[in-house]
């Protein structure tokens, strides 16, 4: 669920979200996901808060490791993405999410994979439509069929 350091890095100020990261549960609440499956870092970066993404980062980095961190940053740019424009501090002074993509490419975010994922994704859903088209179709031949009997 929901913790303290989703709250801090949505809304409070670098300063205060570095005290909640000198915690001894700094790790395990880095990773902790909400009830919309948002992060710590997913949190800060809808809220445009470059600062408190970069220290989120540096967290991670701790806990996942230098290997690990390119697809962390990759899951948060993805995320962003999706999001993107929702947030209610979108046009705040403190939001600047031209920054925020820079601290995930700093963090070596893959940039063409969700396009390949998209891509892919898309494929599979337009074959399941026609497999269902086709499906509905013979149903509805199975039912006139039928309702001449």
């Amino acid at each position: 669920g929901e913790t303290v350091l989703h709250v801090a890095a949505e809304w409070s100020s670098p300063a205060g979200l570095r005290l909640l990261l000198g915690s001894a549960h700094a790790s395990t609440a880095c990773l902790a996901v909400d009830a919309t499956g948002a992060r710590p870092l997913d949190r800060a970066l809808a809220a445009g808060r470059a600062d408190n993404a970069r220290l989120l980062l540096t967290q991670l980095r701790k806990t996942v490791g230098d290997l690990a961190l390119p697809a962390a940053a990759t899951r948060a740019l993805c995320r962003m993405s999706e999001t993107a424009g929702a947030h209610p501090q979108r046009r705040g002074a403190r939001a600047d999410y031209g920054a925020c993509v820079r601290v995930l490419i700093a963090a070596r975010a893959e940039l063409d994979r969700r396009g390949k994922e998209n891509a892919k994704q898309n494929s599979n859903d337009q074959t399941n439509d026609h497999s269902r088209d086709q499906s509905n179709g013979r149903s509805k031949e199975n039912s006139k069929e039928n309702s001449k009997e």
